[in-house]
C-alpha cells in the first residue's frame, strides 16, 4: 500500500504524515546527540500548544538526566522546528509484564486437615465455612 499516494488525495493524512516525519527527525536528532543508554529510554511525543517539545522518559533516572542534557540542545532543536519554545520532560514508565501468580497446590492430606479444622471450629460458622470453601476450591476435579 502506498501511503504517499493516498496522502496526496487526503489533506489531513498528508498533514499527519508530515507531522510524523518531523517527530522522527526530532527523535533522530535526540538519539544521535544523547548517549545511547539514555536515548534508548526516551521518546519524542509532540510539540504542545505552548510550543514545548514533550519528551517521555521511561523512568526517573532518565528524566533527571534529560532535564540536565536536553536544554543544551534547545537551539539546534529550534532550527529543526521553529515552533519549539522549550522542552518538557514527562515520566511515562514502560509497561512491564505483570509477574506470574504462582498457583499453590496442596496435598490431599493438607486439604483434609483444613476439613478437620473446619469441623473443630464448627461453633464459629463463618470460619468453618471459609476453611471448607478454601479446601473444596483447591481439590483437583
Amino acid at each position: 500500500m502506498n501511503i504517499q499516494h493516498w496522502s496526496r488525495q487526503n489533506r489531513p493524512l498528508q498533514r499527519l504524515l508530515q507531522q510524523q516525519q518531523q517527530w522522527q527527525r526530532l527523535q533522530g536528532y535526540i538519539s544521535q546527540k544523547l548517549p545511547r543508554n539514555l536515548s534508548a529510554h526516551c521518546s519524542v511525543v509532540c510539540i504542545n500548544d505552548q510550543g514545548l517539545l514533550v519528551v517521555f522518559a521511561h523512568n526517573h533516572l532518565v528524566a533527571g538526566r534529560l532535564k540536565m542534557l536536553l536544554p543544551v540542545h534547545l537551539t539546534a532543536l529550534q532550527q529543526l522546528d521553529s515552533n519549539i519554545r522549550g522542552i518538557e520532560i514527562k515520566l511515562r514508565p514502560v509497561n512491564q509484564p505483570k509477574p506470574k501468580q504462582i498457583q499453590r497446590q496442596f496435598s490431599t492430606e493438607a486439604l483434609n486437615s483444613f476439613d478437620d479444622a473446619a469441623e473443630k471450629v464448627a461453633h464459629h460458622t463463618e470460619l468453618a465455612a471459609t476453611l471448607q470453601r478454601f479446601a473444596s476450591r483447591r481439590r483437583k476435579p
